[in-house]
């Protein structure tokens, strides 16, 4: 009995952390729904960082639908495939966003120093950022490729004898009585932070960038990630409370 009280207080863990994580995605996208029509659809040219904005964002909303659909035996692969492909998009997606980054400040390092960094070594750091951030996508796949469907209890009776049916009868409650959970609940944590945090470091590279005006302007490098360059104040940007002062001082010097 203490057992069945355990199995169902981790199963209830387990759809309380599932919950959360639904709703902690879909509440971050929609107060940034806005910020998604103005970077996004706006525009008349969609760059590679929206079009990655808006592949980070859906994935995650996909995800967390998936994961609160239920699962009838008739589609049960179908659905446990497609979820998982959402999670390796999710880490896939990550990845991208770092190896352009890597890109980014690899050219602007180019540019600040007046270096000439050869071409196939600007793309081998940003390659081995991919590759390592990418490694999550090929584990996963290669242990839902290791998973294998049974067909059901009705199609087993109806292909097996009676002492065969039986026997699965008994190792399929064995298996029950003595369920363990070998995974962590945190780990949908895991799966649904990273898309979160990489959609509002876009967001807030758009705005800081959007923000820049007097002390500094904005620029597009070649990966068309947006990256700032500091400079000067243009004297023909100033304000006008910064134009009364140069005037008074003018006239003290007078």
């Amino acid at each position: 009995m203490s057992e069945s009280i355990q199995d169902l207080w981790v199963d209830f863990i387990a759809i309380m952390v599932t919950d959360g994580a639904t709703a902690l995605v879909l509440y971050e996208y929609l107060i940034t729904f806005d910020k998604e029509v103005e970077y996004v659809w706006k525009p008349k040219k969609l760059r590679t960082p929206s079009a990655l904005l808006l592949a980070i964002r859906w994935t995650m909303v996909l995800l967390v639908i998936f994961y609160q659909l239920p699962t009838p035996s008739d589609s049960c692969k179908a659905m446990y495939w497609i979820t998982a492909l959402l999670t390796a998009a999710c880490f896939f997606e990550t990845a991208c966003l770092s190896a352009q980054r890597t890109l980014a400040m690899m050219r602007m390092t180019d540019k600040i120093f007046s270096r000439d960094i050869p071409v196939y070594f600007e793309w081998i750091v940003p390659g081995i950022v991919l590759a390592l951030g990418s490694v999550p996508v090929a584990t996963n796949l290669f242990n839902e490729t290791r998973y294998v469907f049974s067909s059901g209890c009705s199609v087993s009776f109806n292909e097996t004898s009676n002492e065969a049916a039986m026997t699965l009868v008994a190792l399929n409650s064995a298996q029950i009585a003595t369920y363990n959970t070998n995974g962590s609940p945190a780990s949908t944590f895991i799966v649904v932070m990273p898309p979160i945090l990489a959609n509002r470091f876009i967001l807030h590279l758009h705005a800081a960038n959007e923000a820049t005006t007097g002390l500094n302007q904005t620029t597009l490098d070649d990966t068309d990630m947006m990256t700032l360059e500091f400079m000067h104040r243009d004297s023909s940007k100033a304000s006008d409370d910064d134009l009364v002062v140069e005037e008074i001082a003018r006239e003290a010097e007078v």
